[in-house]
């Protein structure tokens, strides 16, 4: 079966898992195909969903339609198939999706032209649902307006017709299973549960079962009883007998849950199934079989109390709070009412738990949620996300006041003193990121995610913020599854069952061999239980077949209790998961597992009665180990999700780069299928370094067996070691995954080594730097064939190196991220001193005159050996004096070079990076006049490059040494405009010539083109508004380079132009450089986007734009301030 889109996907593929949780919790399929087709029609609003059956008469019967008028159903039920017999009817004739765009023009409508004018039918697609080879209905999305599908809706209807295949073969083996039986036989087999044999509804008898749950001495007591004597009232009797009896008599079988009454007057629910049985005078006795269900409604009712809230605050919870956000957005909608959504995050709380323990922070949290439930109106929703995570939704707000009283009486409240041991005790602060329906958004999604954003802004700005709510557009920055019993009468676990299975193991025993063989033949047809086959070897294929002959034989048998059955199917669960088999492959390989036991059942040579029995007992045994695996499939996703979450909760606490990445490796080893991992990086001769690792003995003991050594991937394009995932994730700058080590030839370097360890696939994801580029990588060890393979395992490891990448950018910063040996530190430092810099030059283009105007200067440090040491080794560990020298050093060779291109007849600037260290020197600006004076340099080709995200203490400090420099006539360069509000508002106060545009919101055009044109170009005319050059960086591709030049940015720098390069050849790539933009006629799509936006913003409109972006930017600035 086709995957969905990620749209389809993002509504169907969560909700599918919870019908088939509910179908194998054996909810009627009837009701979860009228729920699959809601769930349709929410991912194609407008249309009408619908599933029809092929029935014995050879017509198609309207199964599920819950939005189509009665009167239409009425008109397309018992559909004969055939060439004009509409879309469905098409789809079944033909055998193949019938898609029909204009419905009145076309001939496949003719036999339904009546319905199709009545309705304004315009458009019908229709699918055909199969079972093997033959067809059991269809699926169809209906409308009122004429088309054709798009590529979403041809998958959602494929998707859907294949989860309604399972509806619709459950639905056959459930009414096989309950196949009729003689009246003995029922009496029998239902010994367990209460049965009574009714005649006009008078007890005619009943059994001790029967008599013992209504209270009764003995059946005698109740036998001749009319059957009023067990229900709550007359009028219930009547009207629910009415309904029973009137639905036997169509020939239904009846099964509901009811409350009935005991013979001492209390009241309880029971679950009662029916059929009629003929009897020799012709009359009608009906067989009741009953259960007592108040042990399963207490039991469900508090597991769907549990599902619903969190265990210690006993606030509602996540699950919760997807049902009911959107329920409230409706009322919401409904009423024309405003609505807040809020994350709202408890300040500094890990302190308490650091300092007094996680029994305290509980008794903390519990108090919290106390006060703040007391604080909502009736309503308002509060929920726990998770830690100190909560989630408000505020209702019925009128205005803006109203918002912020209700928010400063829940401050109030929920701040209020929190009891600590020792007598001690704390006021919490708190944070919150607000949205607002409908000015913030229409949808829970984009609330909730304006929330985020919002209160991440909060926690942020907590030192200069007025309040403690901040909302969205205002100053941010830019299945709980239910346990219920079997409805099957038989415990599949209990003493009937092992009997039964004990007369069948002889039958069995010959057969499991080929029934599994047969198992993954039919597997093989299954395009997504395929794809999983294909990873694994000839040798892991037997093994994983003889596993399965062993689980099979153990689900026979007549021992196997339902723990360790829970045990078991909670560990293939988690197999599943890891080597990414989807929730449709598992349904639909138990699907098959399934007709097969049913199959083999089938011709047990036994009383009919038994077999029967026994097809509900693997049944049963069957659904239950599908529920579970689903579960624990979900539970380990979610435990993979949680490592990243804690993953992130634990950067903030930690301090060095090394701390953080250990303990990273250390706990994600520990996750369900994980080996071994490891952080590495390429050294000077392109061999990758192991810098920190955990879990990793055992595979590299194994390769120095088998190799004499640890082989470590390499670069280099020729060696074998270079084609493994670590060296593409390096080379490419992507994640990268290995499969198999068996199969995959990538890993032919290190198979015998990966299979002796238990190591089965690999995944390497890039760790970047703040200007993104690749600085490290981190490689994960599986136990198991294709575990980085499929969508879920893709988007873990796409969170995971996001955040250690901020890790990265956020640690590395502050503190030089990996042990770097201090023999190295001073080798560094003496090629420093020792005149071993080397300034490389990276042209920056005048994209309007299509020229060359400038270089900017980056250091390089070239050691005794020949090695050149970038900035990103070196710099974290330099000091006051090392970047004193650095800058100096540099300025002094960059301004050199500059007149020795004046030799050549190439007049060009130069832009040398300052350090804030250096520039609050009171020494800075006569050390830059002086090297302008030793080389002749004019001032005003010198450029100062200051990044927007140095931040200044002190005000008064700030300004001398920014108009010092400014005094002296070089021009000043702000570097990152964009990535940050605080570099507008020094815009405005501080000297500055030229901005450069943040190259990180650059490289986010591939991704939202239309946004970010629109933000560069906003940015671009701010900035030339307020008389300032602008440079925009990280055009790394010929398109980026159109879009800048047609926004127009005065220049442009990136790789896409020029990369650095030693400075002795400027001056003939200078005279090489050619301009390729033709700004007439655009050549790109994002060049004609950036061309549209001009047209739409140029002039007066982009000035007031920019003015008033300015102004919003500057007013949230001062309203920021302290």
């Amino acid at each position: 079966m086709k995957t969905p889109s990620a749209d389809v996907s993002a509504g169907l593929l969560d909700v599918s898992t919870q019908i088939l949780h509910d179908l194998a919790a054996g909810k009627p399929p009837e009701d979860l195909a009228v729920r699959l087709c809601l769930l349709a029609e929410q991912q194609a609003p407008g249309r009408i969903a619908s599933i029809m059956i092929m029935r014995e008469d050879g017509l198609l019967h309207v199964l599920a339609a819950p939005s189509a008028p009665s009167d239409l159903l009425a008109a397309l039920d018992s559909l004969a198939p055939g060439p004009h017999a509409g879309s469905c009817g098409n789809a079944v004739y033909l055998r193949e999706p019938c898609l029909v765009g204009d419905i009145p023009h076309d001939t496949r409508w003719d036999a339904l032209r009546a319905a199709a004018e009545t309705w304004d039918l315009q458009s019908c697609w229709s699918w055909p649902i199969w079972r093997d080879d033959r067809i059991l209905g269809t699926f169809a999305l209906t409308g009122t307006q004429a088309g054709s599908p798009t590529q979403a809706h041809l998958e959602l209807l494929e998707f859907s017709a294949s989860l309604a295949g399972v509806l619709l073969n459950t639905q056959s083996q459930l009414q096989e299973v309950k196949a009729g039986a003689a009246l003995q036989q029922a009496m029998l087999d239902n010994s367990l549960v209460a049965i009574a044999l009714t005649n006009r509804r008078v007890f005619r008898k009943v059994n001790r079962r029967m008599a013992e749950m209504f209270g009764y001495a003995g059946p005698e007591d109740l036998a001749g009883q009319s059957a009023e004597v067990i229900y709550p009232t007359r009028a219930d009797f009547e009207q629910i007998g009415d309904a029973l009896y009137s639905a036997l008599k169509r020939g239904e079988d009846v099964r509901r849950e009811l409350q009935l009454r005991r013979a001492d007057g209390s009241l309880f629910w029971c679950e009662i199934s029916s059929r009629l049985i003929p009897t020799e005078t012709g009359h009608f006795d009906a067989v009741w079989a009953m259960r007592d269900l108040s042990d399963r409604r207490a039991a469900q009712e508090r597991v769907e109390w549990q599902a619903r809230h969190d265990a210690l605050t006993g606030l509602p919870n996540r699950h919760a709070l997807n049902e009911t956000l959107p329920l409230a957005l409706s009322r919401a909608k409904e009423t024309g009412q405003g609505m807040a959504v809020g994350l709202l995050d408890l300040d500094d709380f890990k302190l308490v738990n650091d300092q007094w323990g996680h029994l305290a922070g509980d008794a903390v949290l519990q108090k919290f949620a106390g006060n703040l439930q007391s604080a909502l109106r009736e309503g308002d929703i509060a929920a726990r996300m998770g830690g100190d995570e909560f989630v408000l939704v505020l209702q019925d707000l009128r205005d803006d006041a109203d918002l912020a009283a209700r928010l400063r009486a829940i401050e109030a409240a929920a701040t209020q003193d929190c009891a600590l041991p020792e007598g001690c005790n704390t006021r919490l602060g708190l944070s919150l990121g607000l949205s607002l329906y409908p000015s913030d958004g229409a949808e829970p999604d984009t609330l909730l995610r304006r929330a985020d954003a919002a209160l991440y802004s909060a926690k942020l700005h907590k030192a200069d913020r007025r309040d403690w709510w901040l909302r969205w557009g205002q100053k941010v920055d830019v299945e709980f599854i239910e346990t219920s019993q079997e409805h099957a009468h038989d415990d599949p676990y209990g003493t009937h069952a092992d009997h039964l299975l004990q007369l069948a193991l002889g039958h069995y025993a010959p057969a499991v061999d080929e029934f599994v063989a047969a198992f993954y033949e039919a597997l093989r047809q299954d395009p997504e239980s395929l794809e999983v086959l294909t990873h694994l070897s000839p040798d892991e294929f037997a093994h994983l077949k003889a596993r399965q002959i062993d689980h099979l034989r153990r689900l026979l048998s007549p021992d196997l209790s339902r723990q360790e059955h829970l045990q078991i199917a909670a560990r293939i669960g988690h197999v599943h998961a890891l080597v990414g088999v989807p929730t449709r492959a598992l349904v639909r390989a138990t699907s098959i597992y399934l007709m097969g036991l049913n199959d083999l059942t089938a011709s047990l040579p036994c009383h009919p009665g038994d077999r029967r029995r026994l097809t509900g007992v693997l049944s049963a045994r069957v659904q239950m180990e599908l529920q579970t695996q689903v579960e624990a499939a979900q539970a380990l996703r979610e435990q993979y999700q949680a490592y990243v979450f804690a993953l992130e909760n634990s950067m903030q606490s930690c301090t060095a780069w090394a701390e953080f990445m250990q303990s990273a490796l250390d706990q994600l080893i520990i996750l369900p299928g994980m080996k071994a991992a490891m952080i590495s990086a390429p050294d000077d001769t392109g061999e990758f370094v192991i810098e920190l690792s955990a879990g990793l003995e055992p595979y590299a003991q194994a390769m120095v067996r088998h190799y004499g050594k640890v082989r470590m991937p390499r670069l280099q394009d020729g060696a074998a070691e270079s084609r493994g995932p670590t060296s593409c994730a390096w080379q490419n700058e992507r994640i990268c995954t290995l499969a198999s080590y068996t199969l995959d030839a990538s890993a032919a370097p290190w198979r015998e080594a990966a299979r002796e360890a238990g190591v089965r696939s690999v995944a390497a994801i890039p760790i970047r730097d703040r200007h993104d580029h690749v600085v490290a990588v981190f490689s994960l060890f599986g136990g198991y064939p294709a575990m980085f393979e499929r969508r879920a395992a893709r988007g873990f490891l796409e969170n995971l190196g996001q955040t250690l990448s901020r890790g990265w950018q956020r640690l590395q910063t502050q503190n030089a991220s990996q042990p770097t040996p201090i023999g190295k530190r001073l080798l560094w430092r003496q090629s420093l001193f020792d005149d071993g810099l080397e300034m490389h030059m990276q042209p920056i283009v005048d994209l309007q005159a299509g020229q060359p105007y400038m270089v900017e200067a980056l250091a390089r440090l070239r050691l005794p050996g020949g090695e050149l040491v970038t900035p990103g080794s070196f710099l974290p560990w330099f000091g006051r004096p090392e970047l004193t020298r650095l800058f100096r050093a540099g300025m002094a060779q960059s301004l050199q070079e500059l007149a020795a291109y004046e030799t050549h007849g190439i007049h060009l600037g130069v832009s040398v990076n300052l350090p804030l260290d250096v520039m609050q020197s009171p020494d800075c600006a006569p050390w830059v006049t002086q090297a302008l004076t030793a080389t002749g340099i004019a001032h005003d080709r010198l450029y100062l490059e200051i990044l927007e995200g140095t931040e200044f203490d002190d005000p008064e400090r700030r300004d001398s040494a920014v108009r010092a420099l400014a005094d002296v006539g070089v021009r000043l360069v702000m570097d990152d405009l964009g990535s940050g509000y605080s570099s507008l508002l020094r815009l405005r106060t501080l000297p500055f010539h030229t901005v450069k545009i943040d190259q990180g919101l650059v490289r986010e055009a591939s991704m939202d083109p239309e946004r970010v044109i629109g933000f560069i170009g906003a940015l671009v005319q701010l900035a030339q508004s307020l008389g300032l050059w602008v440079v925009v960086e990280g055009l790394e591709t010929p398109d980026l380079v159109e879009a800048a030049t047609l926004l127009g940015a005065d220049a442009g720098q990136g790789y896409a132009l020029a990369k650095p390069m030693p400075a002795g050849e400027i001056p003939a790539w200078v005279r090489a450089f050619s301009s390729e933009v033709d700004p007439q006629r655009p050549r790109t799509t994002l060049g004609r986007l950036a061309q549209t936006w001009m047209e739409q913003h140029r002039n007066a409109a982009a000035d007031r734009s920019a003015r008033q972006l300015l102004r919003n930017t500057l007013g949230n600035a001062r309203h920021a301030a302290p």
